[in-house]
């Protein structure tokens, strides 16, 4: 079926930017007062305890974390999206959580996927962690990019096509 987009007006060339990561500023730590996380690093933890971060907003990032670890420290992170309306427990968090094994010495983790979150939990389930904080003072990373068509797909059966 053809589209009529006169209403419209004409159309106006113009490029597709390239894909780029942007950092997610201000991240809070949620303590018994929220304070830039900035401030509160380096944060020490042993085994059942845990920070909450606060992006802000509702983002689609990954996380970039480094931190100095014992031996066969278990480190666990929960990207949930809410906590505050759910007496300070995560939820909404797909119902699980990355865990880490950590080396004896300073270290980076880096999620292997992105996830729709606005908190972040880092949880030490075992051993002791030193969070030390972040590449480039985030812990968040966004993708952000503008919708548009920078491919075109073709099927044998014709479904799914697009030009």
């Amino acid at each position: 079926m053809p589209i009529n987009g006169r209403q419209w007006g004409p159309l106006r060339a113009r490029s597709t930017p390239r894909l780029r990561e942007t950092p997610v500023e201000p991240l809070l730590l949620l303590d018994t007062a929220p304070k830039p996380l900035a401030e509160a690093l380096p944060i020490t933890l042993a085994a059942g305890g845990e920070v909450v971060i606060d992006a802000g907003r509702f983002v689609q990032a990954y996380t970039v974390l480094e931190f100095e670890a014992e031996e066969g420290s278990q480190i666990e992170t929960e990207h949930a999206q809410r906590y505050c309306q759910t007496a300070r427990k995560p939820s909404e968090s797909y119902g699980r959580v990355n865990q880490y094994a950590a080396r004896a010495e300073a270290q980076t983790y880096m999620s292997g996927d992105t996830f729709g979150f606005k908190y972040l939990v880092f949880r030490v389930t075992s051993g002791r962690v030193r969070l030390l904080g972040v590449r480039g003072a985030t812990a968040f990373i966004l993708s952000r990019f503008r919708a548009g068509s920078i491919s075109t797909t073709t099927c044998s059966t014709g479904f799914g096509n697009t030009a």
